[in-house]
C-alpha cells in the first residue's frame, strides 16, 4: 500500500515538474522555502469554537516551491502589457509538510465529568504535493528582476494537492487497543484511523512578496487547505453532527530567489 502511495505521489510530482521544464528559452523560474504555523479544524474540540479551530491545535508547517514564469527576465525588453497572462500568472509546484499536536477544547470538554475527552490526544502529519497557479494582482515586470522597481507584489493562488497522511491517537487513561472504553462511545466503534494513506484536497491562498534585492524577495502567505477526507486527525466518529471533512489554516513566511 505504501509503495502505491509513493509511486502516485512521485508520478504527480514528475508530471508537474516536467510541465514546468518545457518552458521556451528565456523563460525563468523562482524557488522558495517557507515555514510557519498551521492550525487544524477537525473532530478534536467543538466546531465554531475559536480555541478548537484556530488557537488551540496549532503546529508547524514548511514548504518548498518551484515557480515557472511566463515572461522573459533575460530580455531587456519586457513582454507588452497587453499580454496580461504572462504579466500576472505563475505556475507553481510545492512540497509541503505539517505536523500538529491535537487536544479537545470547548465548553463540553471543560464540563465533562469522566474526563475521557480531556485525557485524549493525538497528532496529525501530512506531506503533500500541491500543483496550481499563482495570480499576481499587479504586473510582474514592474516588480521582478533587476528592472523591477515596485517593492510589493500581492497575489492569490489555487492548487490541487495529493498527499500522504499519518495520524496518532492516544489516551493517558490507558491503551485504547486493549480497552476501547478509555474513549467516549462516539470513538469506540470503528472510528479510529491511524494507518498511513493517500489523500487529495484543494488549497487556496493569498499573500504578498516583498522585494529585498534584485532577485530576492520575502514571501508572506496565508493558506486554507481543505482535504477530501475526515481522517486527517485519525478520527471519524459515527455521529450525525460529523458532516464536514478536515481542513487547515496556515500563516507562512519565507524567502524566494529568482533563478
Amino acid at each position: 500500500m505504501n509503495n502505491m502511495i509513493n509511486k502516485n505521489f512521485f508520478l504527480v510530482f514528475f508530471l508537474i515538474v516536467t510541465l514546468g521544464l518545457q518552458a521556451q528559452i528565456g523563460h525563468s523560474f523562482d524557488v522558495g522555502i517557507s515555514i510557519g504555523a498551521v492550525s487544524i479544524q477537525s473532530d478534536y474540540g467543538e466546531r465554531n469554537d475559536i480555541k478548537s479551530g484556530l488557537t488551540g491545535n496549532v503546529g508547524f508547517g514548511t514548504s518548498l516551491t518551484l515557480y515557472k514564469n511566463f515572461y522573459d527576465k533575460a530580455s531587456i525588453k519586457w513582454y507588452s502589457r497587453e499580454q496580461w497572462f504572462k504579466e500576472h500568472f505563475k505556475l507553481k509546484a510545492t512540497i509541503s509538510y505539517h505536523t500538529i499536536k491535537l487536544n479537545h477544547f470547548g465548553a463540553y470538554v471543560e464540563n465533562e465529568s469522566d474526563q475521557r475527552l480531556q485525557k485524549m490526544s493525538g497528532t496529525s502529519s501530512v506531506v503533500s504535493l500541491d500543483g496550481g497557479v499563482e495570480i499576481h494582482l499587479l504586473d510582474l515586470s514592474g516588480f521582478s528582476g533587476y528592472n523591477g522597481r515596485r517593492l510589493l507584489s500581492p497575489y492569490v493562488n489555487i492548487s490541487g494537492l495529493l498527499g500522504i497522511s499519518n495520524a496518532t491517537v492516544s489516551s493517558t487513561l490507558g491503551n485504547y487497543e486493549e480497552d476501547i472504553t478509555v474513549f467516549i462511545p462516539a470513538y469506540q466503534h470503528n472510528s479510529i484511523y491511524t494507518d498511513t494513506y493517500n489523500v487529495g484536497g484543494l488549497a487556496f491562498g493569498g499573500g504578498t512578496r516583498l522585494k529585498i534585492g534584485n532577485y530576492t524577495e520575502i514571501n508572506i502567505e496565508s493558506q486554507w487547505k481543505t482535504f477530501f477526507s475526515d481522517k486527517i486527525d485519525g478520527l471519524k466518529p459515527r455521529l450525525e453532527a460529523n458532516k464536514y471533512t478536515d481542513w487547515t489554516f496556515s500563516l507562512l513566511v519565507g524567502i524566494v530567489y529568482e533563478l
